[in-house]
C-alpha cells in the first residue's frame, strides 16, 4: 500500500511544465526535517535509479495551451487528481495516505485539490494529510526525488519524453475542457 505522493515540478509557470510524482510505502519517505537542505541534483542524473531504490514514479507535462487556458489552481487540481488516479489503479493506498507537495499553497488550490478528487470519485478529503510548502523538497526526501526526476526530464527533448512509459496524460474533466475552452 502507498503511504506517499510526493509532487514537484519543473519550470513553474513556463511551457514545457513537468509535474512529477514519486509514490512510496516506506514510512520514512514521509519525514520531514526543518533542518535538512537536501541538495538540488542538477548536473548529475545518472545515479536516478539507485535513488528511486524501488519506489515508482509518473509525470505529466502541461503544454503551452494547457498553461494558457487553465488558470494555476485548477491545473494543479487536475494534475493531483491524474496522480492519486494512477495511484488507485495501481495500489491502494493507506487511509489516510499522505500528498506532498513542493511549494506555497494557496487556499484556493487546497480547495481545487480537494474539490477535483473529490468530485472524481476519487477519495474522500479525511482520507488525505496534504502536506505542502515552500522548499519542501530541501526537507523531505520523496519530494526531493520529485524534484530531480522533474529536472531530469525537463532537460530531455520533449519529442523523446512524450512516449515515456511513465508518462501520464493530464485528466481534466469534460467540464473544465468546455468552461475552458480546451
Amino acid at each position: 500500500m502507498w503511504k506517499y505522493i510526493a509532487i514537484d515540478e519543473s519550470n513553474h509557470g513556463r511551457s514545457p511544465e513537468i509535474f512529477v510524482a514519486t509514490y512510496s510505502k516506506s514510512d520514512t519517505d514521509g519525514f520531514i526535517d526543518s533542518k535538512a537542505n537536501f541538495p538540488k541534483y542538477r548536473k548529475k542524473h545518472r545515479e536516478r535509479g539507485a535513488r528511486l531504490n524501488g519506489r515508482d514514479y509518473r509525470f505529466i507535462i502541461a503544454d503551452k495551451t494547457i498553461l494558457n487556458l487553465i488558470p494555476e489552481e485548477v491545473l494543479l487540481g487536475s494534475v493531483v487528481s491524474s496522480f492519486v488516479g494512477y495511484a488507485l489503479k495501481k495500489e491502494t493506498l493507506t487511509s489516510p495516505f499522505t500528498l506532498l507537495i513542493d511549494g506555497e499553497m494557496t487556499s484556493k488550490k487546497i480547495e481545487e485539490i480537494y474539490h477535483r478528487l473529490r468530485n472524481d470519485g476519487r477519495i474522500k478529503e479525511r482520507d488525505i494529510n496534504l502536506i505542502s510548502g515552500g522548499h519542501l523538497d530541501q526537507r523531505n526526501q520523496l519530494v526531493n526525488i520529485s524534484d530531480e526526476r522533474a529536472h531530469a526530464l525537463y532537460r530531455q527533448p520533449l519529442e523523446k519524453i512524450v512516449g515515456h512509459n511513465r508518462r501520464l496524460i493530464l485528466e481534466i474533466p469534460e467540464r473544465l475542457r468546455r468552461k475552458f475552452k480546451i
